[in-house]
């Protein structure tokens, strides 16, 4: 897959690779770029030390959602195994 984007998409998105300050959102952003310079989904994955089904799934995110749903943190955590009075406890 090489040169999907146009010049104004690679602009923004090394814009908002320069500004991102997370590693996990400038990764996602970085395999969209090397996706677009025509690495595989093998190389990528190599390159930023990801699971090959990882590279693939930040470029379905960005296909259906673009930028903003690309870099949007989902993550929630689950729920905790303390109970409320061993949380308490730490606190102390």
């Amino acid at each position: 897959m090489k040169n999907f984007l146009s010049s104004y998409e690679v602009g923004i998105l090394q814009e908002a690779h320069h500004a991102a300050r997370e590693k996990r959102k400038a990764d996602r952003i970085k395999t969209i770029l090397l996706l677009n310079q025509g690495y595989s989904y093998q190389e990528i994955a190599r390159i930023l030390l990801l699971d090959d089904s990882t590279a693939r799934q930040y470029f379905k995110e960005y296909q259906t959602l673009s930028l903003d749903g690309l870099v949007e943190d989902n993550y929630s955590g689950s729920e905790s195994f303390l109970t409320s009075l061993e949380q308490q406890e730490l606190t102390l």
